[in-house]
């Protein structure tokens, strides 16, 4: 069958979703880092280290994104191969050539900014020395995603080009399993290691555990990790051209999401503004309006009903004989790169 035989290239159902998630969370990404800045703004602090590897990490997911959509366009993603040319099949694995490293690039600097922000917040010197590390083993497996990339065939352009004379290792498969496992098991170190620092904080249980659920967000990220593995596990390599749809969705969701996730304990600033605006207080104030309308008994015993913490304060009727016991440990705040969190703060 000549190649005027074959049907021209166009979205399918499945390029559409790559195209449509793609779209999607990189402007997710966007809004977040961009709000992430503005904190920066409100609160008069520069730019660190944190923030830039998030600004790095968005160009990345950025990369992985525009690889992704022109892979649909203008490689065949997404339909079956049989019914793509031969000459658009060498450009689906000049894609996967190049989306690879920019992909494992995206996810080491999320890693980064996460690692750093730790770093930023807790002052154990132990702790810090892990984070470093953990640092220097995200960029390492970096390093090993682009030898698996480029040198797994021979001659290197074999990793594209499978008009040319070349040879892949057997065990290909097995590469891309394991760098997908070992980035899995990093996630959930990362997600795993401030939980025992926090869990030891002098603070009210409600309070921490928001906390800990805050920094527990990379679980998503740990679980979309885990579902990537999964489908490189059961890819049909011959039909290469259609099972890559889906890869590219769950690799373009995983660094998207990450910028969200490294960017969420930063936004406090930015949301107290957004949230204490007129229109938000106009809004507050119109629902209170409507439910204190009836009775004058009602209302008043709406004003008055007091809460537990103003049961515990020294003034009040049931905190006559309240004494507050000085901590051992004095860990009952939080510093998100300059921004303390006291115990009349919410998270």
């Amino acid at each position: 069958m000549g190649d005027k035989d074959y049907p021209p290239l166009h979205a399918s159902q499945a390029g559409t979703k790559e195209t449509v998630v793609a779209i999607c969370f990189i402007t997710l990404a966007f809004a977040a880092v961009i709000l992430r800045i503005w904190s920066r703004v409100l609160k008069a602090k520069r730019l660190a280290l944190n923030d830039y590897a998030v600004l790095m990490a968005l160009i990345c997911s950025c990369g992985t994104a525009s690889i992704m959509i022109w892979s649909v366009y203008w490689a065949g993603s997404g339909q079956h191969i049989q019914d793509v040319a031969p000459q658009y099949r060498t450009r689906i694995f000049v894609a996967f050539s190049a989306g690879q490293p920019v992909w494992g690039a995206a996810n080491t600097c999320v890693k980064i900014s996460i690692l750093h922000l730790y770093i930023t917040i807790f002052p154990s010197e132990r702790f810090r020395k892990v984070c470093y590390g953990t640092m220097l083993v995200s960029t390492l497996y970096f390093l090993s995603v682009l030898m698996e990339t480029f040198l797994l065939c021979t001659p290197v352009q074999y990793n594209w080009d499978k008009t040319i004379t070349g040879t892949c290792s057997t065990h290909s498969d097995v590469a891309f399993i394991l760098a997908g496992t070992t980035n899995l098991i990093i996630d959930v170190f990362v997600v795993a290691l401030p939980m025992p620092t926090l869990w030891r904080l002098q603070m009210p249980l409600e309070r921490k555990i928001g906390v800990m659920a805050m920094f527990s967000l990379g679980v998503g990220i740990c679980i979309i990790s885990l579902l990537r593995v999964i489908y490189v596990a059961r890819m049909d390599l011959v039909d290469f051209t259609y099972a890559s749809a889906d890869l590219a969705v769950w690799s373009v969701l995983e660094p998207t999401l990450g910028v969200v996730n490294a960017s969420l304990p930063v936004l406090r600033p930015v949301l107290a503004r957004i949230f204490s605006s007129p229109s938000f207080d106009w809004a507050r104030s119109s629902g209170g309006s409507r439910r204190t309308q009836g009775t004058g008994e009602e209302s008043d015993k709406s004003k008055h009903t007091p809460s537990w913490r103003d049961k515990l304060q020294p003034n009040s009727e049931g905190g006559k004989h309240f004494k507050r016991i000085p901590d051992a440990y004095p860990l009952d705040t939080i510093n998100l790169v300059g921004d303390t969190y006291s115990h009349d703060d919410r998270v």
